[in-house]
């Protein structure tokens, strides 16, 4: 069976690529705040970026260990990276600063266990609020910059949906105030 480590190590290298972060310019304003970016095409909108690397590569800024196990992406918004993972027996949601400093941790649920394990979806920033479904369900909103809870629900248990044998993974979606999601129960899809 194939196996991750039981904690991943968040390059800042990666960042170097965004101005914001990189001290070449963009400032606060830059967010790569959802799933795959601004537009969630993978294409971000900062100017001056880096067309390719230099032979000796980016420069290493920090590292970060024990942010547990998964799949789940960085997302970038005012200042802060968000990601989550495994620990343990729990989910966790973890806020850093640029520096590389844990600002923020708070549990989501339980740890996924299912097929493939690890925590699977990446947060959503928006409002100066974080939102982040676990593969059991358990949608959260809490303030991104503290992790202060605002609320939370279970979709499977609300919309009576049950789960599938790897786990839910999305990476929500907001729109106009409103959260969007996959629960597909008996109350929220339409079913053949």
């Amino acid at each position: 069976m194939n196996s991750i480590k039981p904690s991943f190590v968040l390059l800042c290298f990666l960042l170097m690529s965004f101005p914001a972060f990189s001290g070449t310019g963009g400032g606060e304003d830059f967010d790569w705040a959802q799933f795959q970016g601004p537009r969630r095409d993978n294409k971000s909108l900062e100017k001056g970026l880096l067309s390719q690397w230099p032979a000796s590569g980016p420069k290493l800024l920090w590292t970060q260990q024990g942010l547990g196990e998964g799949y789940s992406s960085v997302v970038c918004a005012n200042g802060l990276l968000h990601t989550t993972g495994n620990v343990e027996k729990d989910t966790v949601i973890a806020t850093l600063d640029t520096k590389g400093n844990i600002r923020w941790r708070i549990k989501n649920g339980p740890a996924c266990r299912h097929s493939h394990p690890g925590a699977r979806s990446t947060p959503t920033v928006t409002g100066g609020c974080l939102y982040h479904e676990n593969a059991d369900g358990d949608i959260i909103c809490v303030k991104a910059e503290n992790g202060d809870h605002i609320w939370s629900v279970n979709i499977l248990e609300r919309f009576k949906g049950r789960n599938i044998k790897w786990g839910l993974s999305e990476s929500l979606l907001i729109d106009k105030g409103k959260v969007i999601c996959t629960p597909s129960g008996l109350t929220s899809s339409t079913r053949q």
